[in-house]
């Protein structure tokens, strides 16, 4: 995919949401677990740009705007994140990339964030020799890997 050109984004100061900026939380156990909306259908980003972006995005996608005027013919940066916590709890809605946008843009280098949220834990990380008999290690970071590609 090629990068956003500054041209491509416009906007006056303000903020949209998206209704739903968490999406579903993957399963997890112990330490970090939360009551929240589980479910192994956690694959999500979460992308947070300064507005507007001309055209239409997949609407498993979830969407943040940042307001700002853009100079054209410029390429956005792209900062991907990935959260931590060893791949068995967290997500991507702990952090929220619209304070980093908001900075970037008052630096006048405005970028685009993207939080992904990936299987954890047993369904990201299964073990065992039917698991590695079939190459299915690390699945959790095949599903990053695939974020990427987006």
């Amino acid at each position: 995919m090629p990068g956003l050109t500054r041209d491509e984004l416009s906007g006056d100061q303000g903020l949209s949401i998206a209704s739903n900026p968490c999406g579903n939380r993957c399963y997890q156990i112990g330490f970090g677990a939360s009551s929240t909306s589980s479910s192994k259908d956690c694959l999500t980003l979460e992308i947070v740009r300064p507005s507007k972006l001309r055209g239409t995005i997949d609407k498993s996608v979830i969407v943040c705007t940042v307001s700002t005027r853009l100079a054209p013919k410029q390429l956005l940066l792209a900062y991907v994140f990935f959260h931590g916590d060893n791949f068995n709890s967290g997500e991507k809605s702990e952090y929220d990339g619209r304070n980093l946008v908001k900075a970037s843009i008052a630096l006048g280098s405005p970028l685009l964030y993207i939080g992904v949220n990936y299987p954890l834990g047993f369904l990201g990380f299964p073990s065992g020799k039917e698991v590695e008999s079939h190459d299915a290690l690390n699945l959790g970071l095949l599903d990053s890997r695939l974020s990427c590609n987006y």
